[in-house]
């Protein structure tokens, strides 16, 4: 202990203890023996905040000498005891040097991230197990997420930085557990968190999603005074009433995982690191006759920041992205086939980060004229499933909320008391009366094969509901049968229905303890009846002051059943679907290649202000470089008139000869009069407020065709606009060929608060109805399965003023939302509607007045848009129970009307995200 240097908090010794006792000088021995113990400091420069020291200081001490001489210090010759040359940390690295990351620095960062992945386990297991208390583990969930994220970012990077490191471009790590490539097992080793008890905390992707952005994505609630001086000056007149009758109290289970704006970067390129090894292994594992193609990071397609490019052979298709495949029908690739188009359109994801690794199927382009998509079909949707046949039957109850109670009393002396006891008490059944979304719960009695209605009493009541947490899940409340023989294929027939017609993946039931022999017990014959029909423990619950075990019957496919697969899960039908997408494109070499269509802006001016936003973004930051540069002498002699004028007394004087430059003032009222003018006010209050559209993305590139073909990418969206002559903007952009293009796309889909399925159509309550002063019919706001979103319904029919163009409807639609002030007692208590089902095909605009856009006047700007509507009544519901005539009146909407969509997030911009008229 005596010969190692004094270990103060902040101080490095310069040298080892060794170097020190060796005899320099007769000065430096004296110090040291008269301080043995204490490192000597005097020789390390002085920290002077701000500064940073060129070197060591002892490279300092030594001589500079000429280049080969023998006194010149190289790296070479350097002293390996001093490790390398010192950097200052905060400067960046020199760019295209990778950080040095060795082997066993990634081994320590996935060691790391295997022990927080244990740890999330364990907290599944604590929450499945009710051993702790509720905000414990949602706290201990959100912190091992938030570190288990990191360390993802960690070893992903790492990898990367050891391929760079001379290691290979396409090296794989190998898992020492599985064998498989480490980055493909961290696609796939956080998926199980869909399905477990952790979905009713976080809304996690059953998709790959191993950053954990979806978790982060849940919209957030509107930051008071966001929005200043926008729009009329005045929130929407009707916000303060639709307020007051909210919709309800939030679920304050729910939380959103924090997500820094700075990890989004970082983010995006390791899913292209994974999603790159993903595609590979997948077309090995095809036997193709080549690699992945290399992407071109020279070519516009790769502007933006990405990872190393993939290690292929030279086989290279056009560089803007044409997709030709010799063989569309398959999804192998083929050596010689052109597929960079494919491959650059999943490279680039944009649903919230969430990996999509299926390759998009060919298109083939059509001609591009006035119109892309002169005629367009309706959506197709889903084929009503046939109801599955077996030894027990459904039937629904047919019954309203106020007489179900009696229905249940009467049927429950003939059913089994030990079912009766261990599922939910009719309390439960009791508290969920009034739903009347798609989440009601659906009543049915069981019959046996042959059995009615009318001629029988029912051998059985089951009661289930749909329950959308982080899946779509089917929650069997209860299911009690006369005859305990029975039971098994009542669980069975039970269990086909659900499957059948509700779009979810696995069933969940309670199986509450009951008092047998004088304690609380798990009846585990009942259990054993379950556990034959596919059914699994999931996790353990407390409730009431009782415990109950959670069971779990997933959704069983070939070859993971023995006794024949579970029928097959149909697409969701959504009540609300709204798609709107438009391609801005500006400064095209050859605009004279197409039919000319002018007009003034583009239907949407939301979108339309998002993607001229991302165009104002970029004008200002190169202006803001070259004014900078440009005004670089005024603020020097500015600056040094204002410290002649301190140094000598006079800065007041030159202060108060400064003359103030006034803002240019716009009429704020006049902002509505036309659909451009809302849009470039739109984009001017996003540019003063840092305004976020909800759901809508913006993104833009140099190279148009593969930003379409990457905007297209994301399934539910693609599926909406599919028919809507998409293709064809690609042909446009190959033909005129625009120095840079922006897409704008919005995409979202509701339920209904509540409806009531009617011949020929629907009923839906009214929240809330106003009135403006020159429109004689009300204005209905109507509730959605989100408690910050409204369909707005404007009837036209029978009114004296011109029903509005599909190109200025928007302007009109914010023109009377801003005028309509909220009524005391709404006229009527519903609306009827029928299906409505409206599509615009891709339609190309010229935009005859560049300037009215804010945008420069020497660049031609094109606009494509296509859009689709679509409001049903969502999926058919048999079981659930018939509604009351509360007496009030009910709206009969007819056409013409006009729809729109109100969020609380722009409540302070007053106006609505889309509108159409349907005609």
């Amino acid at each position: 202990m005596s010969g190692r240097p004094l270990r103060i908090p902040g101080q490095r010794p310069i040298s080892r203890s060794s170097d020190r006792e060796r005899p320099t000088s007769s000065g430096s021995q004296s110090r040291r023996a008269s301080a043995p113990l204490i490192p000597e400091t005097t020789q390390r420069p002085l920290r002077i905040p701000g500064h940073r020291p060129f070197a060591r200081p002892e490279s300092r001490e030594r001589p500079c000498a000429a280049v080969g001489s023998s006194n010149s210090i190289t790296r070479k010759t350097a002293d390996p005891r001093l490790g390398p040359t010192a950097r200052c940390v905060s400067r960046a690295r020199r760019p295209g040097t990778p950080a040095a990351v060795t082997k066993a620095a990634v081994k320590d960062c996935i060691a790391a991230r295997e022990a927080s992945l244990r740890r999330l386990r364990r907290v599944a297991d604590a929450h499945a197990e009710g051993s702790k208390p509720f905000p414990e583990i949602r706290r201990e969930l959100v912190d091992t997420l938030l570190h288990l994220r990191q360390l993802s970012l960690e070893v992903t990077e790492g990898i990367e930085s050891w391929r760079a490191g001379g290691r290979g471009g396409s090296a794989i790590w190998l898992d020492p557990a599985s064998g498989e490539n480490y980055l493909l097992k961290m696609k796939e080793d956080t998926k199980w968190l869909s399905d477990s008890p952790l979905g009713e905390i976080l809304q996690f992707s059953a998709q790959s999603d191993p950053f954990f952005v979806v978790p982060s994505t849940r919209e957030a609630e509107p930051v008071p005074g966001m929005a200043v001086n926008i729009g009329s000056g005045s929130a929407n007149q009707m916000s303060p009433t639709l307020r007051a009758r909210g919709q309800g109290p939030n679920d304050d289970r729910r939380v959103a995982l924090p997500l820094q704006s700075s990890l989004l970067r970082r983010i995006r390129k390791a899913e292209l690191v994974i999603l790159r090894d993903s595609v590979q292994a997948r077309i090995q594992r095809n036997g193709t006759a080549f690699a992945v193609p290399t992407v071109d990071a020279a070519s516009p397609a790769n502007r933006m920041e990405s990872p190393r490019a993939w290690q292929a052979p030279a086989v290279m298709a056009d560089r803007r992205g044409v997709v030709t495949p010799s063989a569309p029908s398959t999804t192998v690739v083929q050596a010689g086939e052109d597929n960079t188009g494919k491959v650059q359109a999943q490279l680039l994801t944009t649903s919230a980060g969430v990996l999509e690794e299926v390759l998009d199927s060919a298109r083939v382009s059509v001609k591009l004229a006035e119109t892309l998509m002169p005629s367009l079909e309706g959506r197709k949707r889903p084929p009503r499933p046939v109801a599955p046949s077996g030894p027990v039957c459904l039937e629904p109850v047919r019954a309203t909320a106020a007489s179900i109670r009696a229905v249940y009393e009467e049927y429950v002396v003939r059913a089994q008391e030990r079912l009766v006891s261990c599922l939910e008490p009719w309390s439960v059944l009791e508290a969920s009366l009034g739903d009347r979304s798609p989440c009601a719960l659906e009543w049915f009695w069981l019959f046996r094969a042959g059995h009615t209605c009318s001629q029988n009493k029912p051998d059985g009541l089951t009661v289930f509901r749909l329950k959308k947490m982080s899946t779509n899940i089917g929650q069997l409340l209860h299911l009690s049968v006369t005859d305990m023989g029975m039971l098994e294929e009542a669980i069975a027939a039970v269990k086909a229905w659900m499957f059948t017609f509700l779009p979810i993946r696995s069933i969940r039931l309670t199986l509450w303890h009951a008092m047998c022999d004088g304690e609380l017990k798990l009846d585990k014959e009942v259990e054993g009846f379950y556990k034959r029909c596919r059914f699994r423990w999931f996790q353990l619950t407390n409730q009431r002051g009782l415990r109950g075990q959670v069971l779990n019957g997933p959704r069983f496919a070939p070859p993971d059943c023995e006794d024949g697969p579970d029928p097959m899960l149909h697409p969701e039908l959504t009540c609300i679907e709204i798609c709107v997408g438009q391609v801005w494109m500006r400064g095209a070499k050859h605009p004279s290649a197409v039919t000319r269509r002018l007009g003034s802006c583009a239907r949407n001016s939301v979108v339309a202000a998002t993607c001229l936003h991302n165009f104002r973004t970029k004008d200002l930051s190169e202006a803001m470089r070259l004014a900078d540069i440009a005004n670089a002498p005024a603020r020097e002699v500015a600056r040094e008139g204002f410290i002649r004028g301190l140094l000598s007394g006079n800065l007041d004087a030159l202060l108060a000869n400064i003359q103030p430059t006034s803002l240019k003032v716009t009429d704020e009222l006049a902002a509505t009069d036309s659909p451009a003018k809302v849009a470039v006010h739109i984009a001017r209050s996003m540019e003063t407020s840092s305004l976020v559209m909800p759901g809508i993305l913006c993104e833009g590139s140099c190279d148009g065709m593969e930003l379409v073909a990457r905007g297209m990418a994301a399934g539910g969206y693609s599926d909406a606009a599919a028919g809507l002559g998409v293709e064809g903007i690609s042909d446009f952009i190959r033909e005129t060929e625009p120095e840079e293009a922006a897409f704008g796309r919005l995409f979202v889909t509701y339920d209904w608060k509540s409806v009531t399925a009617r011949d020929g159509g629907f009923e839906v309550p009214v929240h809330v109805a106003g009135k403006c002063l020159d429109h004689p019919h009300p204005i209905f706001y109507v509730a959605t399965s989100e408690e910050s979103t409204f369909v707005v319904i404007i009837p036209w029919e029978g009114a004296t003023t011109q029903l509005p163009s599909d190109e200025t409807a928007f302007a009109d639609s914010v023109r009377i939302l801003r005028a309509t002030k909220p009524v005391d007692a709404p006229p009527f208590g519903a609306l009827f509607m029928e299906n409505i089902d409206v599509r615009h095909g891709a339609k190309l605009t010229e935009i005859s007045d560049a300037a009215a856009l804010n945008m420069p006047k020497g660049k031609v700007l094109h606009v494509a848009e296509f859009s689709s509507l679509s409001i049903t009544s969502g999926r058919e519901m048999p079981g659930c129970l018939d509604r009351e005539d509360s007496g009030a009146r009910v709206f009969a909407v007819k056409r013409p009307f006009g729809l729109g969509l109100w969020h609380a997030d722009i409540d302070e911009l007053n106006v609505p995200l889309a509108f159409y008229i349907v005609a």
